[in-house]
């Protein structure tokens, strides 16, 4: 009999162990496969990167390379629906980004992960080249760290962007077939005003469309003369003590687009002293608001609280307006809370210790003395015995 309950009890705690360990092997999911070109080698491609995400309150994001040949892992995940990312932009690469399902539609499918998941292999497509020159207006010299991007909206909506060098010239890779508009600007890197590119003869304005066919030898001579903009420059520091502020953010408010209050463009965060740039700016009257990192609170320039007493910097290009500056104050503090004070009863020195009298007995008062005398006992309004009934009952001592 003893063995049939051991017999019984070894699978119950076998159970139990598999149960508990369940979350450990949960918890170790992957993804690998390869991915190829769409040529007809189907040569696996070094350095895509691949990235793994979730949609959802669990957002979590994993990326990896591919190793030669075009092998990647993508380790520790947990188990979840992910959608997968292909793109060679990291490095340069001139292939489509592409996503799990063999499209190139953001998204792409989901993938649900429950543990190990091999062979999810894809192939991208060659992409199509746009090449350019874009020169500063005022020096003649090239438009040093402006942005060219180009954006398709048929057969599907698609951008890549390229960064202008050092001697002025530009390349946007990785371009599926489509007709491209193509953007440049400065943003807060490189003080340049937004313009379209327009072919020569076309009136300013007129947005030109780029044909590209993917694959293809790159489209030459995209080229552009790009205007200075205008620049606010300042620094965010701690009232009081000067201590620099990093990563506050300031943004503008541009009263001559936005009429409601609450719309901000742009904004930029501060550096490691406190210093900040808002370049490429327009003609306009703008307000600049500073929404610090910290225990601060929001504040207008020049050094007030709301939009409706903050300065307004009327600026256009290529002017350069320094000094706006802001000195953060921190929220006002509570002050420290303070304990109850305790009064303890301390018996005065002499006097005669607190007087405790038994169960059936009470104190009174003797001749200026307490006393522990006898308790009288009373009867109920009905019990037979006492002197009178009812309410005018009165009990006695017996």
């Amino acid at each position: 009999m003893r063995s049939a309950r051991v017999s019984k009890f070894v699978p119950i705690l076998f159970g139990c162990c598999v149960f508990l360990a369940l979350p450990a092997v949960a918890s170790a999911a992957s993804i690998s496969g390869t991915v190829r070109d769409n040529s007809a080698s189907h040569e696996g491609i070094a350095g895509i990167e691949v990235c793994a995400w979730t949609m959802s309150y669990r957002s979590e994001e994993r990326c990896a390379q591919t190793a030669a040949g075009g092998t990647y892992v993508l380790n520790d995940l947990t188990p979840f629906t992910y959608y997968l990312r292909f793109s060679g932009a990291p490095n340069r690469l001139n292939f489509v980004r592409g996503y799990y399902g063999d499209t190139m539609v953001f998204p792409g499918d989901p993938l649900a992960v429950s543990g190990d998941l091999t062979g999810i292999d894809t192939e991208l497509t060659i992409g199509g080249v746009l090449r350019g020159t874009a020169t500063d207006e005022s020096t003649l010299g090239p438009a040093v760290g402006a942005e060219a991007c180009a954006s398709s909206f048929e057969p599907v909506e698609y951008t890549n962007c390229g960064l202008v060098g050092a001697d002025g010239k530009y390349e946007i890779n990785a371009l599926p077939d489509g007709n491209y508009a193509v953007d440049f600007f400065g943003g807060s890197d490189a003080n340049y005003l937004r313009r379209d590119y327009h072919a020569p003869g076309e009136p300013p304005g007129t947005t030109t469309r780029v044909p590209v066919t993917a694959g293809a030898p790159p489209v030459e001579g995209i080229d552009v003369t790009l205007q200075p903009g205008a620049q606010i420059f300042g620094t965010v520091t701690e009232a009081g003590t000067g201590a620099p502020q990093l990563w506050a953010s300031v943004c503008l408010y541009d009263s001559l687009r936005a009429p409601e209050v609450g719309w901000r463009e742009p904004c930029v965060l501060t550096n490691e002293a406190g210093q900040y740039a808002i370049r490429s700016l327009r003609a306009g009257v703008y307000y600049v608001v500073f929404s610090p990192n910290g225990p601060y609170e929001n504040q207008w320039f020049d050094g007030v609280p709301t939009l409706a007493q903050a300065t307004p910097i009327a600026i256009a290009p290529p002017e350069t307006r320094s000094g706006v500056d802001a000195r953060l104050v921190g929220y006002p503090t509570d002050p420290p809370r303070q304990e109850p004070i305790r009064v303890d009863f301390i018996p005065t020195p002499g006097a005669p210790p607190t007087l405790k009298c038994k169960k059936n007995q009470r104190k009174k008062w003797v001749r200026g003395k307490q006393r522990c005398v006898k308790k009288p006992r009373r009867h109920g309004k009905h019990r037979h015995g006492g002197r009178g009934h009812g309410p005018q009952a009165v009990a006695t001592d017996r």
